[in-house]
This record gives structure tokens, C-alpha cells and sequence, in this order.
């Protein structure tokens, strides 16, 4: 999509799927963060703060491959043998990190789970048991589980300390065990234009041209490169694969006089073909930070002064690859990119991108011999297009 707004890249009414957990979450933000909070505060004797972020059923789903400290739970004297039943506390590494700074005050010291002494082990142990002992007041009786119920409770919360340390405290809990009120969200008026200083990262290009292989080689340090597809008043922003056109208030300082300069030129006596092989040369901003408010002006379609973006490293690419970079001037009423370094490596993987074709002029000079005497005379003859110097 090159103009117009935003749009959605299906023709579903929300990209959001309910979930019917979401229901309870409330439920357990009330029930489950202020214990957490309180038996924290308790054990390491320093403020702590907790935030349930999410609740998922899949509980690798997020942490596949993390490592955590986990400690296993016994609801019930009864079920002290069946591990389905166990209720698991999991600390992540940065979590064991900051509690044991907290408590052993190694500031210094970077504990790692697997070489943790046994005094460290049972410090996070015996944690653990508090925190799980202080939910069992939320425990059903047997006779109130619902023993048809398989699935568990995957609850993430961070935890942050007053030094603003931040760990993950994982918590799984079998579904029957619990009694979960569901809890309507009502009355919550959601306010973008409190998110309008959040930024988020966007491609800007500042525009294209096209430029023979030959020229391409010849780049070299101080050049300007004009972008002949490009207009002062606009740019095109990219992100998450969708583009619009946005129109920007141009930098007159940028404006360079190229009196005389009439760019390099290829040799008149140049033999090779595909030296004249025209490539598509565009202009990129590095990833630029902007912010949402910015973002929802240029939906809008408002002019945006981003005299902050043209500060930044622009780089020329072919094929994609990032063949130079420099800095954004104005050259008349087109942009233009006056080059300060050359990437020799992707230059010369984008030339031979652009100049794949090439082997077929090697075929035909490797099987002269062999294919001329096989040639009727109303094929196509080469030497048809031959010129004579007197005709130049």
C-alpha cells in the first residue's frame, strides 16, 4: 500500500482473539500480587514490588529455553505423591540475582543457577515456600476440585526491587485447585493520547534513481548521488511491511550548489555491454525513532517536521545490501546523498546480483566456433549492429 491510511492486512473486524482466562485475571491480580508483595518485603526486609503481566496456558511457550530456579509444592498432606498436583514457583535468573543481592548484599557477585551453594539454594527454597504457603488459604477443599479440569494456571509476574532490579517470578497452578471469580472489566475508557510520547523504530526513504553497473563501480568518497524519484516535500515511511507516503518539511540547510558538476561519466571507449545494465539505487534513513504521537499525525495525513531525522546516517542500497552511506543534501528540487564511506563487500555482491545475466555472454563467445557453422542466414546477426567510427 503506497498512499492512503494505514489498513489492517485482513478483513477481520480485530486482530485480537478473546481469551476466556482473561476473565479471571483481575481475580488474580487481587488475590495473588499483594500476598506476593507482602511475604517478599518480609523475607528480604526490602521494598519489593509485584505486577501479574500475563496468564497463558502453554507455560513454554514464552520460556523455552530460559533457565529458572523451581521449587515444587504439595497442596495437601493427601497429594504428597502425586506430581500432577504440585504447585511450581519458578524464579528466573535475574530474579535469583537481585533477591540474593538483597539478602547476602554480594553486589559484587553474579550467582548463576548452576553453581549455586547449597546456602543460596535453600535461601531461594525456603522463599519459594513462603510465597507457596501463602496461597493456600485459595486451595479448595478435595471435595470442591474439580477433578475434570487438566489444564493450569500460568501466571507471570515481575518482580522489582527498590534498586530497580527487575526479575520474572513463574507460577503454575492446576486448574482444579482453584476457584477463580470471572470479573467484568467495565468502565475503562482506553486513551491513546496517553501513549502519544511512547516511540516506537521506522524505516524512512528518502527516495530511488537508477544507475548503470559502471557508475555503481566508479562511486567513490565526496560523490553525490541524485535521487531523481524523489520530491522535497515527501518521503515514504516503512513499518512492520506496509509503507504511506508522508509529507515533511524540507531543511533548507541541506541545499548544496553542484555548479559545474556534471557526475561521472563512462568511458567512450568501453566495450562491455553490461556495464550499461541499469540498477535501482534507493536512499534509507537508519531505523528512526519516533513517537506514537508522530506516528497518528502522518495517518492523518499532517505535514511532520522531522528536522531531527536528517541528522541521521543515511545509506544508499542495491538489492538490498547497504553499498554506501552518507549524508542527505538537496540538489536543485531533488535529494540527493553526498557519500562519505563505500561498503566495498556489498557493493560488490549487489554488482553481481545486478549483473547475473552476464554468463550468457560468456555462452556465446565459448560456443562461437561451434554455433556459427550451424547458423541459417535469417537468424539473428549480430554484426548488424556493428558502427563504424565514421558514424559516431
Amino acid at each position: 500500500m503506497q498512499h492512503g491510511t494505514l489498513e489492517k492486512k485482513n478483513n477481520s473486524a480485530s486482530s485480537v482473539i478473546p481469551n476466556p482466562m482473561n476473565k479471571t485475571f483481575n481475580w488474580f491480580c487481587d488475590n495473588f500480587m499483594p500476598k506476593i508483595r507482602e511475604k517478599a518485603e518480609e523475607f528480604w526486609n526490602t521494598e519489593t514490588d509485584c505486577r501479574l503481566i500475563a496468564m497463558f496456558d502453554d507455560e513454554n511457550m514464552l520460556f523455552r529455553g530460559e533457565e529458572f530456579f523451581v521449587t515444587r509444592i504439595k497442596p495437601t498432606e493427601a497429594r504428597k505423591k502425586q506430581n500432577d498436583d504440585d504447585i511450581l514457583l519458578k524464579l528466573s535468573k535475574e530474579s535469583v540475582q537481585m533477591l540474593l543481592e538483597n539478602s547476602l548484599g554480594s553486589n559484587n557477585k553474579t550467582f548463576s543457577l548452576e553453581n549455586l551453594t547449597e546456602l543460596e539454594a535453600k535461601v531461594l527454597t525456603e522463599f519459594n515456600n513462603v510465597l507457596g504457603k501463602s496461597f493456600m488459604p485459595l486451595i479448595l477443599d478435595e471435595s470442591a476440585q474439580n477433578n475434570t479440569l487438566k489444564n493450569r494456571y500460568n501466571l507471570l509476574f515481575y518482580l522489582k526491587s527498590e534498586n530497580g532490579s527487575i526479575g520474572k517470578l513463574l507460577i503454575s497452578i492446576p486448574a482444579k485447585l482453584l476457584a477463580p471469580k470471572e470479573v467484568e472489566v467495565t468502565g475503562y475508557d482506553f486513551d491513546i493520547n496517553a501513549y502519544a510520547a511512547s516511540t516506537t523504530r521506522v524505516d524512512i526513504l528518502a527516495g530511488t534513481s537508477k544507475t548503470t553497473l559502471q557508475d555503481l563501480k566508479l562511486l567513490e568518497k565526496g560523490d553525490i548521488v541524485v535521487l531523481e524519484n524523489s520530491k522535497l516535500s515527501k518521503m515514504t515511511l516503512k513499518m512492520d511491511g506496509e509503507t504511506k507516503t508522508i509529507r515533511v518539511n524540507p531543511d533548507p540547510a541541506l541545499i548544496v550548489n553542484i555548479n559545474g558538476h556534471g557526475g561521472n561519466t563512462m568511458s567512450a571507449n568501453t566495450k562491455d555491454m553490461w556495464d550499461t545494465i541499469q540498477v535501482e539505487i534507493g536512499a534509507e534513513f537508519e531505523k528512526v525513532k519516533i513517537t506514537l504521537g508522530e506516528l497518528k499525525q502522518i495517518s492523518e495525513g499532517l505535514v511532520v517536521d522531522i528536522g531531527s531525522v536528517y541528522e541521521n546516517k543515511i545509506d544508499l542500497k542495491v538489492e538490498n545490501k547497504i553499498i554506501a552511506s552518507g549524508e542527505l543534501v538537496i540538489i536543485n528540487d531533488r535529494y540527493g546523498v553526498r557519500i562519505d564511506a563505500i561498503h566495498k563487500n556489498e557493493k560488490t555482491i549487489a554488482e553481481a546480483n545486478a549483473n547475473s545475466i552476464k554468463p550468457a555472454e560468456q555462452s556465446i563467445d565459448d560456443d562461437t566456433d561451434s554455433s556459427n557453422e550451424d547458423l541459417d542466414s535469417d537468424e539473428f546477426d549480430y554484426s548488424d549492429f556493428d558502427v563504424e567510427d565514421e558514424d559516431i
